[in-house]
C-alpha cells in the first residue's frame, strides 16, 4: 500500500490521532518545497499553518482549527462519519448473497 501511495503525484499527509502529521509521501514534500516527507511528519496544524501560510484567496490566514483535516476530528462531525459506516456496513449485509 506504501508503494502506490508513494508514487501518487498528489501530494498526501495522513494524520494521527494526536491530529500531527503521521505520513507524507514524497509529493507532498515536493510541493511545500521540503527536502523529504520526514520534515512533514509530526507536524502540527498550528505549525503547518505558520510554515506554510494557508490563507482564504483574500489572502487572510486560515485558522488552524478551521483546516478541514482538523474538523474531522470534532466529536459531532466523528459521530456522523460512524453512523454512516454502521448504515453502509448494514445495508451491504443486506445485499449480500446467501
Amino acid at each position: 500500500m506504501a508503494a502506490v501511495v508513494d508514487s501518487i503525484g498528489d501530494g498526501i499527509l495522513l494524520l494521527g490521532r494526536d491530529r500531527h502529521v503521521a505520513y507524507a509521501n514524497p509529493a507532498a514534500a515536493l510541493m511545500l518545497n521540503c527536502d523529504s516527507a520526514a520534515e512533514l511528519i509530526g507536524m502540527s496544524a498550528q505549525v503547518f499553518s505558520r510554515r506554510f501560510r494557508v490563507s482564504y484567496p483574500t489572502g487572510a490566514l486560515v485558522p488552524p482549527e478551521q483546516f478541514a483535516s482538523q474538523r474531522v476530528f470534532d466529536a459531532a462531525v466523528h459521530a456522523a462519519r460512524v453512523r454512516l459506516f454502521y448504515r453502509l456496513l448494514n445495508w451491504n449485509r443486506l445485499r449480500a448473497p446467501g
